[in-house]
């Protein structure tokens, strides 16, 4: 039962993940302030369509927590057209395969684009002139653990020195929300710096060093917000409160709080907890239960001996007899 709490909550956050970045302001915030590019700094809501429906056929429930992108940027006379991919990742636990995932998506949206362009242009994707658009793959992580997977494709290839120049190889930007520290989330004074700084409290510790915060700076921006950014905002504070183990009371305070704008009472009245210590708790009480199940086990086995041995004595005694 446990494994499938875990994956509940699990697909939680990656639906709740999908939502944020399928908000075109929400992903405009994130971009300029997280992709160090000059064209991308400039990247506005406007300039950002949503073509993540276009590719679930192709990936199905895999896809679930992913989205992808078409980002036109107007420069004078020139457009640049790119395809954004965000891959969502929540686990503790890295995923080491994410290079080869991102290939997947990076090869069916060529793929698609091939298709879309033969249909529109009536023009052959074989003619010398032919480009396919650029894509920028982005992996926003959210788990505790230090990321250590290979930010290139060749790191997943066996023998890829020897055959580098057979190889395609790419990487990718990493947004890792712990590298990234509170003071500097909270100067950006955006909405989703903000979400990003609430997703980053895992234990009370951290609770501790964002109650400290001068969060109240904030008031202006979410009193601006409009509605749709506010109930994200209020989805975020929900999955953290369930997270920390906050009473019914205390999460529908938070809720109120953020809807009001006053940040600067946010968690002012919740009990600190130690979350660390308690998942310590739990797991010395499943080992105290296992060690008990193993030694009830044991006391069978022994008793089951000793029948046996007292039902040979008791057959041998009949047979004397």
């Amino acid at each position: 039962m446990p494994k499938v709490t875990s994956r509940l909550q699990k697909s939680h956050r990656d639906i709740q993940g999908k939502e944020i970045f399928h908000n075109p302001t929400l992903c405009a915030q994130f971009l300029r302030k997280n992709v160090n590019h000059p064209l991308i700094k400039r990247v506005q809501p406007e300039d950002i369509e949503d073509y993540t429906e276009r590719f679930i056929p192709y990936f199905g429930t895999e896809f679930e927590g992913d989205t992808i992108k078409r980002i036109c940027i107007k420069d004078d006379n020139e457009e640049y057209v790119f395809y954004l991919i965000s891959l969502i990742e929540h686990k503790s636990r890295v995923d080491y395969n994410v290079p080869i995932q991102l290939l997947k998506y990076m090869v069916c949206i060529w793929i698609e684009y091939e298709k879309q362009f033969g249909k529109n242009y009536k023009k052959k994707v074989k003619n010398k002139s032919f480009r396919y658009p650029p894509i920028l793959p982005i992996v926003y992580y959210e788990g505790s653990a230090t990321w250590t997977a290979g930010r290139h494709l060749k790191d997943r290839i066996q023998f890829s020195e020897v055959f580098a120049e057979y190889i395609p190889d790419f990487t990718y930007e990493l947004v890792d929300i712990h590298e990234i520290s509170n003071k500097e989330l909270l100067e950006r004074k955006d909405i989703m710096s903000l979400i990003m700084l609430l997703n980053k409290i895992q234990t009370s510790e951290e609770l501790s060093q964002v109650r400290e915060l001068p969060i109240e700076n904030l008031e202006d921006l979410l009193k601006e917000a409009p509605e749709q950014l506010v109930d994200l905002l209020v989805s975020v504070v929900r999955t953290l409160c369930k997270r920390i183990n906050a009473t019914e009371e205390e999460t529908e305070n938070c809720v109120a709080i953020v809807r009001t704008g006053n940040m600067g009472y946010l968690f002012e009245n919740m009990e600190p907890m130690d979350i660390q210590a308690e998942r310590r708790k739990t797991a010395q009480a499943e080992e105290r239960l296992q060690q008990v199940e193993n030694n009830y086990k044991e006391e069978l086995k022994e008793k089951d001996a000793r029948i046996q041995e007292l039902e040979l004595l008791l057959e041998k005694y009949k047979k004397d007899e």
